[in-house]
């Protein structure tokens, strides 16, 4: 598992946590202790959920998609970023909000806005 860490930069808490629900379970577990192993197949998978991650899809969506076909795959980021871009959109407008009380505040210095 170790290894497996340093290759993917990931913790060792996050392939517990993909293991505990279900989206990615080691190949074998082996020895006394368990040792969890991954095959290279499951390297891919690994690979391919930390590419979806970030590109902002949630880790309850990619373990719904990772059976589904590229057009559905598609569909998702394409959604994830039809959403990201309200997000933007939505934050731009707070910036643009908090910009103009700044200003309001700085013009009227000695009296006190609510």
């Amino acid at each position: 598992m170790n290894e497996v860490c340093l290759m993917m930069h990931v913790t060792r808490k996050t392939l517990y946590y993909y293991d505990k629900v279900g989206i990615l379970k080691p190949t074998i577990r082996a020895g006394k202790q368990k040792a969890k192993l991954y095959d290279e197949e499951q390297l891919l998978k690994l690979q391919m959920i930390l590419k979806y991650k970030k590109a902002g899809v949630s880790l309850e969506r990619i373990k719904q998609m990772m059976n589904e076909s590229n057009k559905i795959k598609v569909q998702v980021l394409e959604k994830v970023i039809v959403q990201m871009n309200l997000d933007i959109e939505a934050m731009n407008h707070r910036i643009h909000y908090a910009e103009k009380l700044i200003h309001e505040l700085k013009e009227n210095d000695d009296e006190t806005i609510e």
